[in-house]
């Protein structure tokens, strides 16, 4: 039989003992545990080895990660410089998000543009400047309070949130621009209220050309609504330069006497307002008996009425109301009883 060159350490081993017990008349018995003994040995020292070395480097990896955030001074500069942007953009966008309220939401949309672009900057600094949040959080006890990365992601929920609102905001007043040009084409339209609606349409552009800067759905609302609602206006202001009011039907004596009256009976139940002209469109005075009630009883009344256009003043124009007046037959005072409709004439046509 050849002999093989031995290259296993533990045969190494047996074969030095057995020299050995050669010599020292030690049985193969106990060379056996010997031998067992020392591979033990060699197993447990390598277990040993390994987790010693494994626990050095997490400790090392556990040192690094904390000095990365800890003793980074950028990670802390962009912390200090950004945490009150975090808190205040947060607040603002959260209230912006759930406020319904029309005139609010408008308010705050005038700012909401430059707070969103704030609130990006700032997460964008944090997040380049801090490696790993959660760890600067362990390190950094105001961090940690203030629930950093948690924040972070209400803040990015919040901008998207706010985003999708601010765009509905811009859908909302171009409908509401082409709302208002089709109503100037109706023909339930009055020369009444067009003045106000064109001053509506040029105002709501303003705020869209405000919030949206260079916006193409914007331009071309501009574009296609603007002509359309100026050509509406100027059919309705024909219109209104030829309203006149009627003329006078009374046939008393005491006719500028008696609009004096009315005019002061109706700024009595109107004040502030300034009546520029009364027509009466009743021959007289006209006696009605109607069933009263004080609440405590009912009772029939007799009252004198009748009939009047009365003309207040709205910035260039007026508003001409058909109104009632009644009389007290006992005393004789004279006070605004109802209200009709009404129609617009231009305030230098009021007395043609």
């Amino acid at each position: 039989m050849m002999y093989k060159k031995p290259t296993n350490k533990l045969f190494l081993t047996v074969l030095i003992l057995g020299v050995l017990t050669v010599f020292n008349g030690t049985s193969y018995a106990q060379l056996g545990k010997v031998a067992r003994k020392v591979k033990d040995e060699k197993s447990d020292k390598k277990t040993d080895d390994s987790k010693s070395s494994n626990d050095s480097k997490s400790s090392k990896s556990k040192v690094v990660n904390v000095e990365a955030s800890a003793n980074n001074p950028a990670a802390e500069k962009a912390f200090n410089d950004n945490k009150e942007n975090l808190k205040s953009c947060y607040d603002f966008l959260s209230q912006f998000n759930n406020t319904n309220d029309e005139k609010d939401v408008m308010d705050m949309a005038n700012s909401v543009s430059n707070v969103m672009k704030l609130a990006e900057s700032t997460i964008s600094d944090l997040k380049k400047n801090i490696a790993d949040i959660s760890e600067f959080e362990k390190s950094n006890s105001e961090a940690k309070e203030m629930h950093l990365k948690s924040k972070i992601g209400w803040l990015e929920t919040a901008i998207e949130k706010a985003k999708d609102k601010f765009g509905g905001i811009k859908s909302s007043l171009l409908r509401s621009i082409v709302s208002d040009v089709e109503w100037l084409a109706m023909p339930e339209a009055t020369a009444q209220f067009a003045s106000s609606t064109m001053d509506q349409i040029t105002q709501k552009f303003a705020l869209l050309d405000k919030l949206y800067p260079g916006d193409s759905d914007v331009d071309a609302s501009r574009k296609t609504n603007l002509p359309k609602a100026k050509a509406n206006y100027d059919k309705l202001m024909k219109q209104l330069a030829q309203n006149r009011m009627p003329a006078s039907k009374y046939s008393g004596d005491n006719k500028a006497e008696l609009e004096k009256k009315i005019s002061a009976a109706y700024t009595k139940r109107y004040p502030g307002e300034v009546v520029k002209r009364v027509v009466i469109i009743d021959s007289g005075w006209k006696e009605k008996t109607e069933l009263k009630d004080d609440n405590t009883k009912a009772y029939w009344q007799t009252s004198d009425y009748i009939g009047v256009h009365i003309a207040i003043l709205k910035n260039k124009s007026c508003n001409v109301f058909i109104m009632t007046f009644r009389k007290d037959k006992k005393t004789g005072e004279i006070e605004a009883h109802s209200v009709g409709t009404s129609y617009t004439v231009l305030v230098e046509n009021i007395n043609k």
